[in-house]
Parts: C-alpha cells; sequence; structure tokens
C-alpha cells in the first residue's frame, strides 16, 4: 500500500494544453506509418507509440518539462488518446528514482498419494499426483520471479511469472500469473492506489507472503486453491486505507473487471480441489469426463479441451468486487462481494459464468506467544445455460480455521476446512452435489534463503457425478508432501 506521493493526478490527467502546443511538439516527432495497429517500446531516450498504423515517438525528458509548465495553464480536455496515455506512463520512464528488483523463489517437491487420478489430468481427483492405481508418487518443480519497476514514491509496475515441471500432469507450463501498474496518492492519515492490470485481490488471509505464497502450509485451503486456478481479475482497483485515530486501520476497495468469464465452470463441473498450483493467464485447464461435457444435445459445444479461466473476454460485460477491512494491533476483520455479471450464454466454445459470492475472514494473533489464527468462509452461486435449456446452477460454501505457532527458526500449522456444492437445477446433465472436509498439518523450518518443508493432508471428499461415470465417489485420499524451496 501507498507510503507517500500527492493527490495530483486528477489536473494533470484531465487539464493539459491541446497536443498542438509546441512543447509537445518539441517531445515527439512522427515517424512513418507502419503494419502494425497498437503497440508500445521503450528505448533509450523515451518510449515509442503505435496507434492504427501512426507511429509517435516522445522524448519523456521534454515532455515531462512541457507537462509542468501546461498543468499551470487554463484547463483544457485531452483531445488526444495517445497523448493521456503517454502523460499515464511518463512517470515511470524518468530514471531519477528508478528502481528495478528481482524477487522469486525456486522450488522442488516431492509427494505421495492414494488420491484418484488427479483432476488436472482429467480425472475425477482432487490432489495432485494422483493415479487410480493405490499409493502413487510424483516428483515436480516450480519458479516463480516478480520483477518490479519502481519509478518514485508514487509509481510502480510488476509482472509475475511462473514456469513449472511436474510428473503427470496437464496444461501450461510457462506463463504469467500476475501484471499490473500501480499510482499511489499520500494524504494526512489516508492512502490511496489505483491497480491497472491482472493481480489477485488482496483477501486471502492464508496466502500473505510475497507471489501469493503461504507462510503456514505447503497447500492451499479449497477456497485459495479454487482462486488460484480460476479467480483473478483483470481490471483496476481502487483502494484507500485510513489510519483512526484509536490506532486502528481501515482499508476500503473496489474492483472493476473483465477477462474471467469461465470463472464458475470448474466449481460445478468438477468440485474443489487442494493444491498450490495457479493457472496462468491464457491457460486451458481439463475438465472431468462427464457425459454431458461431450453429448451434443446437453453440454457437447463446450471446448473438449476444457476451460480457460483467463482469456479473451466472453461477453463484454463488466464484473464488480468490493471489500471492506478493519484492522487493529492483534486481530483483523474482512468482507468481501464478487459478481462477475456473466450473461451465461456459449462463445467459442466457453459459457460465460454468472458467478457471485461473498467471502468473510477473522485473524487473531497473540502478540508475543507466538500463536496465530485465521479463518474464511466463502457462499456464493454460479450458474451457466439460458433458462429452458440444459443448464447449469449451484450453489458453493467452504471454510477453514488455521492455527499457526511460530518458534523461530520452525513453523507449525494445522487446519481443518469444509466444503460443499449444492446442485439447484436438479437437470438430468450430471449430479454436481458434494460434500467434503480436510485436515492439514504442516511443519516449515527457515534457514536463511532456504525453506524446507513436511506437510500431511487428508482430504474425504464425496461426488456422485464420479460414480455416474463407473468411478469411485471418493475424490479424495491421503497425501504426504516434501518441499526444499530456495528464496531469492
Amino acid at each position: 500500500m501507498c507510503e507517500h506521493g500527492r493527490f495530483a493526478a486528477r489536473r494533470s490527467l484531465r487539464s493539459v494544453a491541446p497536443p498542438q502546443s509546441r512543447e509537445v511538439r518539441k517531445a515527439s516527432r512522427v515517424l512513418p506509418r507502419r503494419g502494425a495497429r497498437l503497440g508500445c517500446r521503450l528505448h533509450q531516450r523515451g518510449l515509442s507509440l503505435t496507434f492504427f498504423g501512426r507511429q509517435r515517438r516522445y522524448d519523456c525528458a521534454e515532455l515531462m518539462k512541457a507537462s509542468a509548465r501546461l498543468t499551470v495553464t487554463q484547463p483544457r480536455p485531452i483531445r488526444s488518446p495517445h497523448l493521456a496515455l503517454l502523460l499515464l506512463l511518463c512517470p515511470l520512464s524518468v530514471p531519477a528514482e528508478a528502481e528495478v528488483a528481482v524477487r522469486g523463489f525456486v522450488a522442488a517437491r516431492a509427494s505421495g498419494t492414494n488420491a484418484p487420478v488427479s483432476w488436472i489430468d482429467a480425472g475425477f481427483g482432487r490432489l495432485l499426483g494422483g493415479d487410480g492405481d493405490g499409493a502413487s508418487a510424483a516428483l515436480g518443480g516450480e519458479t516463480r520471479v516478480e520483477i518490479s519497476y519502481t519509478a518514485s514514491s508514487s509509481w510502480s509496475a510488476r509482472v509475475h511469472l511462473g514456469a513449472r515441471a511436474d510428473q503427470h500432469s496437464k496444461g501450461r507450463n510457462l506463463g504469467v500469473v500476475e501484471a499490473f501498474i500501480d499510482r499511489r496518492w499520500a494524504f494526512d492519515e489516508s492512502r490511496v492506489q489505483l491497480r491497472l492490470g491482472q493481480f489477485f485481490l488482496p483477501t486471502s488471509l492464508e496466502n500473505i507472503d510475497p507471489l501469493w505464497v503461504s507462510p503456514y502450509t505447503l497447500t492451499h485451503s479449497a477456497l485459495n486453491s479454487w482462486m488460484g486456478e480460476e479467480f483473478r481479475p483483470l481490471g483496476a482497483d481502487l483502494r484507500l486505507r485510513r489510519n483512526l485515530t484509536s490506532g486502528n486501520q481501515i482499508d476500503l476497495g473496489i474492483t472493476a473487471f473483465q477477462n474471467n468469464d469461465a470463472s464458475g465452470a470448474l466449481l460445478a463441473w468438477r468440485g474443489f480441489a487442494l493444491h498450490d498450483r495457479v493457472s496462468y493467464f491464457g491457460e486451458t485447464l481439463p475438465l472431468p469426463p462427464l457425459a454431458s461435457l461431450s453429448d451434443p444435445t446437453i453440454f457437447g459445444e463446450q471446448n473438449a479441451a476444457g476451460s480457460k479461466p483467463f482469456g479473451s473476454d466472453l461477453d463484454g460485460r463488466t464484473g464488480f468486487a468490493a471489500r471492506s477491512r478493519f484492522s487493529s494491533d492483534r486481530s483483523l476483520w474482512q468482507l468481501s462481494a464478487v459478481s462477475t455479471r456473466g450473461d451465461r450464454n456459449l462463445y467459442r466454445g466457453e459459457y460465460s459464468w454468472q458467478t457471485r459470492f461473498l467471502t468473510a475472514g477473522w485473524e487473531y494473533n497473540a502478540l508475543g506467544e507466538g500463536w496465530g489464527h485465521a479463518a474464511e468462509l466463502m457462499h456464493g452461486n454460479t450458474r451457466m445455460g439460458p433458462t429452458g435449456r440444459p443448464n447449469a446452477n449451484i450453489d458453493m460454501t467452504t471454510g477453514y480455521w488455521l492455527a499457526s505457532f511460530g518458534a523461530d527458526p520452525w513453523r507449525y500449522s494445522v487446519r481443518v476446512e469444509a466444503f460443499a456444492i449444492d446442485d439447484i437445477d436438479k437437470s438430468i446433465a450430471e449430479i454436481n452435489d458434494e460434500r467434503g472436509r480436510a485436515l492439514t498439518l504442516a511443519a516449515l523450518r527457515q534457514f536463511e534463503q532456504w525453506r524446507v518443508g513436511i506437510e500431511y493432508l487428508c482430504l474425504d471428499s464425496e461426488r456422485p457425478a464420479a460414480a455416474a461415470e463407473g468411478e469411485p465417489p471418493q475424490a479424495g485420499g491421503h497425501q504426504l508432501k516434501l518441499e526444499a524451496r530456495y528464496v531469492f
């Protein structure tokens, strides 16, 4: 959250002299037409922007001088959209306070489980690594890197990349997790932040470390596993944090987003899963082998390869999210609401799911005693398909309680959780009901830049749809996981 900066963007973005001014002409020159319609390229002194074949090169140092002169004159509206975009980006190109930082981790993992064939292998199992033949072992590795560019106390940009190599798994092995720009302002007791791009909503009380990592367990809860799979808005987020006179703090946020229309498909057709896998932008995730997904009279038009949670927008509608948080020295309370506003129709082999849910969270830290507690609860609904035609309509509920004790360099954690899915449509397509519960025990040890951990997870999950397809209805199992992680 912002710690510095002043609220000065409104006038500088809305009130500058027209682009025909002499200063702006000095800062730019028109280049010959190119084949590309849209583009942006950085060079040594500034950047080049291409708009519908017309390319313009800007010297940011000159333009900053021009904008400083122009913003004190009589306000006039911006008539050139590419100039508005340039003024937004220019502070990121001024090298006076610029700083580039890289952080991330490299992890090696080994796990054993007796779960059915994993969902990532197009099976019904909810744990990664299961092959359906009793006890099975799997090896894997992952690296995540975050590159941040801080132009000043008010401007920064980040890109979060991932790469993985796991046995027996499908999906993309290299991709973008997050990419966004932050603009910050500071008042006496308040901080305001505008974030543009794709990002995790800052609601998880479990995944609180950099790169959306949990410091407590190796496997995420069912709630945050689903967030990593299917919900990561691409849009704009406005956040206000205010320090109260009592020493407490209040945090408010509102988000407008698109490109998340398929969110809900995995919950409806597969159900909840437990893992620490995050989906990349543009990645297609497999769906379970349901007969309804291959029947042309039911859902046969769904893409046979699976569902793409983050990709091009389907219905053109904008989703919204709002959240609030109150925190004191020892406790934290939060509430958030999300609606994707999908129109439920089919587009290019993908349904636009209408997904709505509420989450509530609580956290308590026993200062000086090493103990911490956190709990989150989510309830919502997701549906697709027009009324009167084959459709899916479910209610979903999940919650967890986490207790963690830290005695440097060790941290011990226990998490208990439960989840349920209720089939509301009761159609002949399939039975989407589900009941499940899980227990997770973890011990992590820190060695300067190394972290090693061991975790035991017991998952009990009943899925009638699996039995209807000739598979065991028990989709859970036991899992033992080991991990060594180098943090840089």
